[in-house]
């Protein structure tokens, strides 16, 4: 699932800039995964592949949910 997740990040960035909810719907991929007990260390580290592909490819665009990033 992590590179489908990937590569709609990586090549459709201009599509996630310009459409909130998707941007929101990464954010709580990422947040479900970081405070679920059910998922280990190996999913952590995918979802904070994830938050770092969401903050170079969205850079300045990611702002307004970026906030939940660095909280969990």
């Amino acid at each position: 699932m992590y590179g489908f997740i990937d590569n709609c990040v990586n090549y459709g960035a201009d599509l996630v800039a310009t459409h909130t909810e998707y941007r929101k719907c990464f954010v709580d991929i990422f947040e479900t995964v970081m405070t679920s007990r059910e998922l280990g260390a190996e999913d952590r580290v995918i979802a904070c592949k994830l938050a770092e592909a969401l903050l170079l490819r969205l850079r300045g665009q990611i702002d307004e949910v970026s906030t939940s990033l660095a909280d969990v």
